[in-house]
């Protein structure tokens, strides 16, 4: 399972559905930033979003379980995403499927894999996936 924790909020999700949950925010718009890690180097805090990320591409940052932060910009902007989803992702969604959007990033959910966010299940993650976002920065476990 993949948890979102900020405090004493937590939020669990399979990988898969975190993983299409993800890909369905950049088809609504959503532009990843990149997460940030914190190392503790002989007595030095090293942030690795400058210094690792050319490393990683966005969906391994996003998807290991590793305490990586996403700030709250980011979180933010992902709230925006999934809220959009929950609301006009069917619309979205036939819309790439026709090829009127372009995400910038290769999709590799087959469209018929984003269906049970139509139905009242996913619609409710979705929701609840937003909700969380919008109250700021948290860490991926």
């Amino acid at each position: 399972m993949i948890e979102l924790r900020r405090a004493k909020s937590r939020i669990s999700v399979s990988p898969t559905v975190w993983t299409m949950t993800l890909e369905l925010a950049r088809l609504c718009g959503w532009v990843p930033v990149g997460t940030r890690r914190t190392f503790i180097i002989e007595q030095a805090t090293l942030d690795s979003l400058g210094d690792v990320r050319h490393f990683l591409p966005w969906q391994i940052e996003y998807i290991s379980a590793d305490g990586q932060i996403v700030t709250t910009e980011d979180a933010v902007h992902l709230a925006q995403a999934f809220a959009r989803a929950a609301v006009d992702g069917d619309r979205i969604l036939a819309q790439w499927i026709a090829g009127q959007i372009q995400p910038p990033a290769v999709i590799r959910t087959p469209s018929t894999g984003f269906r049970w966010f139509g139905t009242t299940d996913g619609k409710d993650h979705l929701e609840a996936v937003a909700s969380f976002c919008r109250k700021g920065e948290f860490q991926i476990f």
